[in-house]
């Protein structure tokens, strides 16, 4: 008898291919089993996630979000950001403050939230600022981006004529959408 390397018979060519089926599901195996072995893993991560998620979503009390969301500022829409403006200029004059100046500029129109952004110079009382700016920004979504105070005096008195003034640069925005 010859040798199996000398073999040219069809069952030569079977085994041959029956071991390179055999390596290949062996590899297909392997891989699949990883696969599996890292979805499980990925499906355990989703599972606490989303048990952690059911236990703070019973926990939620959603009549007081609801009351919460009452009290956070919304937008205006774009044909009220006029009237917006003359309302906060109106809350700066009721604290006694003089308006100087008022400079807006385009400011953000792009993407989901816009804002008008506005300058104002102001002359007034250290404590009438304070009142002031504690109602800037509880009325409306406006939001004060800078403030420089200088006092305004020279020799001790101001160029009003007024003792104690302050000099104030106001830079908001008025949120639109």
């Amino acid at each position: 008898m010859g040798s199996f390397s000398e073999d040219k018979s069809n069952f030569k060519t079977k085994i041959f291919l029956a071991g390179f089926l055999s390596v290949a599901a062996l590899a297909g195996s392997v891989m699949l089993s990883s696969m599996f072995v890292s979805k499980m893993t990925e499906n355990n991560k989703q599972a606490s996630n989303f048990a952690s998620q059911n236990v703070w979503l019973q926990k939620f009390d959603y009549k007081d979000a609801t009351n919460l969301y009452k009290f956070i500022l919304k937008p205006c829409k774009a044909a009220d950001v006029d009237d917006i403006q003359k309302k906060q200029l109106d809350i700066l004059k009721e604290h006694k403050l003089t308006v100087v100046s008022v400079k807006n500029d385009k400011g953000n129109d792009k993407g989901p939230l816009k804002a008008r952004k506005t300058s104002v110079d102001l002359i007034g009382d250290w404590n009438d600022l304070n009142a002031a700016l504690s109602d800037f920004e509880k009325k409306h979504f406006v939001v004060i981006t800078n403030a420089s105070v200088s006092t305004d005096n020279s020799n001790g008195a101001s160029k009003t004529g007024a003792q104690g003034l302050i000099k104030v640069k106001l830079d908001y925005n008025i949120y639109y959408n």
